[in-house]
């Protein structure tokens, strides 16, 4: 593998919270045969794979709020209470965030106070159908984790409008809450389709004989979910986490596979 490439790789890979240094791209690339060309095979890998930049987050979480019906800065132009939380419980994504929402939409200001809180505090609040509901994550895969959540939600939320703003999803997913959930809009800012699934059928990154060489290195990283959770399949890095729906072979942190980006920085 030439430097110059490596040296591509390691200038787009740093948005990552803990991005690579050169010589781990080196050594992760060591883990593939040479001879056979699965080395080859991991470097298109790594070519296929999507980083979301901190950037990219917070201009979402902009442009999302900026296209709720009826938002304004200004509290006396805009019809009821509005409360913005963040999705799941306080240890989860969803409370992270919900700070990155706030500093994308400047109102990380004291004065704003009132908008936010946490989900199981909505009953408290007494909403009624004039009001407005913002639930803020990062990412659905398969969308197991929101459908999960969802009947505790809604009850909390009671007749309340509920807008779902993420970062990322699959296109299943938009398509589970669709049909699962009752939401004014799901907004979402990187729509993946089913041919980012690196093993479908539509996905032509790599032959189906590549696949499953592929296949066999993703179950060193994870014999349980070496698609990725759900089978998603996916190459997209987050800049503060990567998705267990992406390939554990981008993400794995363990004695038998490291991956680039992994989860959970152990330090």
């Amino acid at each position: 593998m030439t430097p110059q490439r490596i040296d591509g790789w390691y200038d787009r890979f740093r948005y990552y919270r803990r991005p690579p240094s050169r010589e781990e791209i080196a050594s992760w690339l060591e883990r593939f045969a040479s001879e056979n060309g699965d080395r080859d095979l991991a470097a298109r890998l790594l070519d296929a794979v999507r980083i979301v930049s901190e950037e990219e987050i917070q201009i979402g979480y902009r442009e999302a709020l900026e296209a709720i019906p009826g938002w304004d800065r200004n509290r006396e132009h805009r019809e009821g209470n509005w409360v913005i939380c963040g999705l799941g419980h306080a240890g989860e994504s969803g409370a992270e965030m919900l700070r990155k929402f706030r500093e994308a939409n400047r109102l990380g200001a004291e004065r704003f106070d009132y908008l936010f809180d946490n989900v199981t505090n909505l009953v408290e609040r007494k909403l009624t159908e004039q009001d407005t509901v913002i639930l803020v994550d990062d990412f659905a895969g398969t969308g197991d984790q929101v459908c999960s959540y969802w009947p505790t939600h809604a009850e909390l939320i009671g007749g309340a409008k509920a807008y779902l703003v993420l970062t990322a999803s699959t296109e299943a997913a938009i398509t589970r809450f669709v049909d699962l959930i009752s939401l004014e809009e799901i907004l979402v800012s990187h729509v993946l389709e089913e041919v980012d699934n690196l093993f479908s059928g539509q996905s032509e990154v790599f032959s189906a004989e590549e696949k499953a060489r592929l296949l066999e290195y993703c179950r060193l990283a994870d014999k349980n979910n070496p698609k990725g959770y759900g089978d998603c399949g996916l190459a997209v890095i987050l800049s503060h986490k990567t998705p267990n729906n992406s390939l554990p072979l981008l993400h794995a942190n363990k004695a038998s596979w490291s991956g680039l980006f992994p989860r959970y920085l152990n330090v």
